[in-house]
């Protein structure tokens, strides 16, 4: 293959980080980080010394038996949350939590009590001296509040009497500090603005020694609406602002029953945004309720929702491309229609009629809302609701539908699916015919564009993967693989008893494995070559153990695996197969070295063991058959083995579904194999029908699991990445760049494929094939070559951006881009953490370089490993 020269690439070194990440979106996170996008500044307080607290006293003395009210203040602010705390022991009186101190019921020694408080790690301290009382006890002093409850900023007001006469000339306190409301020398008590916890708070009047309480309940003032601003909804998302009275930090607006997020601006105003689910005109009860005791909810505000008539065609969407028909009136120029919120190209033809076009999002469903407003969309004149067509499968389900049962989430294919179902999309790609390649044209290239722009995806699905168990031959010539290609995609949907004779018969496989020209021995010592008769029973069909159906070996009494066939059957069927040689070639443009590989192998009879053979032990092929007749019994025998069924049942699911299938999952599909419903045996449409709609396939598309699903093989994910960027323009180049990465097509190792289907990641007991081919080098390759396709630097592509590109037509933004990339290669799984690392990567790009951006946004997403591990 000649390649061209490509273009000097130069790697910015932000790329040459992201080029070298290894695992998991930690690596990414890792890249982002190198990159400057999520440094994490660490900045330390130097703290300034807190203000010292004093305690103050009611009195500097107290009586035996008497009360002292104590205070803490820190600049003159009480302070609350502390302990209080006698020095010495009980016989020093006590203090509550309230500071209120008890003095002992006789003087101490030394009469002098020490009352600390203590917060944080301070420590404040006064002293009290205890006395004699100088006269008796007076009569007790009673205190009453006027109401016993009181709103919010209202007041009230204390009095002190001693036996039914006033008392004056003490100290009014609110226990419990300034949270809790004020109170004046004339018991002139005012409510705080917020209602305290607990809502019932005590008032004390200190008089000498004696010290008496009230309580009085704190309730909330009835809040109330009067107006809003706007005085009308005329959208379905409109921000107001609510004025009234009685509105406390705590306050909450409702529409009807349904709360909304509240935003408290003052004790007269509250904002929030009100949505409402449908352009309907109608009036909404707005209400305010308040937390705590007391009236808790206004009275409702009718509050009307407005929006002029208007018809919209078509009266249902699909997603894509959009073009919307409203009628109404007065319209006018400048007036702009919004699909969603965003806004659509639109053309006002008449002050009744207006014509938009956009994009819907696929993957909306329920419904939207199309609205018409004027002055370049700020204000609103009408919208209406437009239900979105429900499709048999959902936009995400689809996307990864395509992962398996196409080549990559091709934007259309996906759509294709969405639209038609998982069966009818298979019945629909079965009925195609497959390839038919152009000798003119290098073959792979020609393949690679089929994947991208053409429509037989599944038939090379399912040929891609039985050829990574029935290996074609490296001849150097693209004929000889294209015509393979051509017959495995042609099988694709035929019947594996076909698929035998056609691999039996087939040039290129057939000269790789060295079954033309085996003649029958004439000399004891000369044997004709047994590889063929080997491989299309050990790689091709039954595998080299006995298995039941669902997968797993049958073992002898010892606990090994029982062999599925012997040495005599390989003889024998070497003598099957015999007298077998190339036909005369016809056709010139598929001939080398003497072999045309558009026609199957000839039988030469004089080549052909006319003997009898015996082949499992079990089925006789009688002496004096034809090399047709023994073939016909030989791949007879081989395809109603009953290991088919489960060995090919497994193959296929690995390299369409997941590397590690349940039994359970293998055994249903090849109970299909062994009867499609009709009593055929090897119905390859039917079977590869059970394994795409199986319950374990599909389980993923609702309850996804990190145990499923499979790493996409080097040329798979070319393909995805090709049909996801719309990219269908390379030109030979584009043929052999996955041979970096250790899966060049058609130029297999070895006849083994690329990979084993037994290969397990080391160190852990999952299977995965692909991963035999990936190593640090080869995800360093990938990454360099996945920025050259985005970037146009590789050689042979050619993306035009946003012309051929769906993504880049339809989502301009970064965030647009996100979503899109979410659901397209996601299915709508996208962790929040590696948006918001995309995210914060391109925010640090040149703000005026879009396409850098969104660039930067696809390679982020396409080389993360959660996209290359299809789920």
């Amino acid at each position: 293959m000649k390649l061209g020269r490509s273009k000097p690439t130069h790697i910015d070194s932000r790329w040459f980080v992201a080029f070298i990440r290894v695992r998991r979106l930690a690596c990414l996170l890792a890249l982002l980080g190198t990159a400057g996008c999520s440094a994490v500044i660490n900045s330390t307080n130097q703290g300034t010394t807190a203000a010292a607290i004093t305690i103050q006293s009611a009195q500097a003395t107290v009586q035996p038996g008497g009360v002292d009210q104590l205070a803490a203040m820190q600049q003159g602010v009480a302070v609350t949350g502390g302990q209080w705390q006698i020095a010495g022991t009980a016989s020093n009186g006590t203090v509550d939590p309230s500071g209120l101190y008890h003095a002992p019921s006789t003087i101490p020694t030394p009469s002098t009590v020490i009352v600390n408080y203590i917060a944080g790690t301070q420590t404040s301290s006064t002293t009290l001296t205890i006395i004699a009382p100088a006269a008796p006890t007076p009569p007790a002093i009673s205190v009453q509040a006027t109401q016993p409850s009181v709103q919010i900023q209202g007041t009230d007001l204390f009095t002190a009497t001693q036996q039914g006469t006033p008392v004056t000339g003490g100290k009014w306190v609110v226990l419990g500090g300034s949270s809790n409301g004020s109170i004046d020398a004339q018991g002139n008590y005012l409510a705080p603005a917020v209602v305290p916890s607990p809502s019932t708070i005590s008032v004390g009047f200190i008089l000498g020694s004696s010290v008496s309480f009230a309580t009085v309940d704190i309730l909330n003032i009835a809040p109330a609406i009067v107006s809003t601003s706007p005085a009308q909804l005329n959208r379905l998302v409109t921000p107001i602002i609510a004025t009234g009275s009685g509105f406390t930090s705590g306050s909450v607006l409702s529409m009807g029953q349904t709360p909304v997020a509240t935003t408290f601006i003052d004790s007269t105003h509250l904002s929030a945004v009100l949505s409402l689910t449908a352009p309907v005109n109608t009036t909404i009860d707005l209400t305010v309720s308040n937390s705590g005791n007391g009236v808790s909810q206004s009275a409702p505000f009718l509050l009307p929702a407005i929006f002029p008539s208007i018809t919209v065609q078509p009266t249902s969407l699909a997603g894509g491309p959009v073009t919307l028909s409203i009628t109404g009136t007065g319209f006018g120029a400048g007036d702009v229609v919004l699909l969603g919120g965003k806004p659509m190209i639109t053309t006002v033809t008449s002050s009744s009629s207006i014509t938009a076009t956009g994009f819907l999002n696929p993957w909306t469903t329920g419904s939207i809302i199309a609205e018409v407003a004027a002055g370049s969309g700020t204000q609103p004149i009408a919208a209406q609701s437009i239900p979105i067509q429900v499709t048999p499968v959902s936009y995400d389900a689809a996307a990864r539908f395509a992962t398996q049962a196409a080549l990559g989430p091709r934007p259309d294919v996906v759509q294709a699916i969405q639209t038609l179902g998982f069966d009818a999309w298979i019945t629909q790609q079965f009925q195609q015919p497959g390839m038919t390649f152009s000798r003119s044209r290098n073959g792979k290239t020609q393949l690679i564009r089929n994947a991208v722009t053409g429509t037989a995806l599944l038939r090379q699905r399912v040929a891609l993967a039985l050829q990574s168990f029935m290996v074609p031959n490296i001849d150097n010539f693209d004929p000889a693989s294209e015509n393979f290609e051509e017959m495995l995609q042609r099988d694709s949907s035929g019947n594996f008893r076909q698929l035998l004779t056609d691999i039996t018969s087939n040039p290129n496989i057939t000269g790789l494995l060295n079954l033309p020209g085996n003649a029958a021995a004439s000399d004891p010592i000369v044997q004709p070559n047994q590889n063929f008769a080997r491989e299309i029973m050990q790689l091709f069909s039954i595998g080299p153990v006995m298995l039941n159906d669902d997968g797993s070996q049958q073992l002898d009494s010892t606990g090994s695996p029982i062999p599925s066939y012997n040495q005599d059957t390989v003889i024998d069927l070497t003598r099957a197969l015999t007298g077998w040689f190339y036909p005369t070639p016809v056709s010139q443009a598929d001939t080398a070295w003497g072999v045309d590989y558009s026609i199957p192998l000839t039988d030469f009879e004089w080549a052909h063991d006319r003997g009898a053979k015996l082949i499992f032990g079990a089925v006789i092929l009688p002496s004096g058959q034809t090399a047709i007749e023994d073939r016909q019994m030989a791949l007879d025998a081989i395809f109603n083995h009953p290991n088919v069924p489960p060995f090919i049942a497994h193959l296929l699911i690995q390299r369409l579904v997941t590397s590690n299938p349940s039994p359970a999952y293998i055994q249903r599909i090849s109970r299909v194999f062994e009867n499609n419903g009709s009593g055929v045996r090897g119905d390859m449409e039917a079977v590869v029908r059970a394994i795409l709609l199986d319950p374990e396939a599909r389980l993923g598309d609702t309850t996804p699991s990190a145990a499923d699903g499979f790493l996409q093989e080097p040329f798979l994910w070319q393909l995805s990445v090709m049909s996801v960027i719309n990219e269908p323009y390379g030109d030979d180049q584009v043929d052999g760049s996955t041979g970096a990465f250790g899966e060049n097509l058609w130029y297999a190792p070895t006849v083994f494929g690329f990979f084993s289907p037994t290969y397990s990641i080391p160190g852990t007991k999952i299977v995965s094939p692909e991963f035999g081919l990936l190593n640090n080098i080869s995800i360093i390759k990938k990454t360099d070559f996945l920025w050259q396709i985005i970037n146009e630097a590789a050689g042979g592509y050619t993306v035009d951006y946003p012309a051929t590109s769906w993504l880049f037509e339809n989502f301009t933004t970064v965030p647009a881009m996100l979503d899109a990339l979410n659901h397209l290669l996601y299915h709508g799984r996208m962790s929040p953490q590696e948006q918001a690392a995309i995210t914060s990567y391109c925010s640090q790009l040149n703000p005026f370089e879009t396409q850098l951006q969104l660039q930067s946004a696809l390679f982020l997403a396409l080389n993360a490993d959660s996209f290359t591990v299809s789920h």
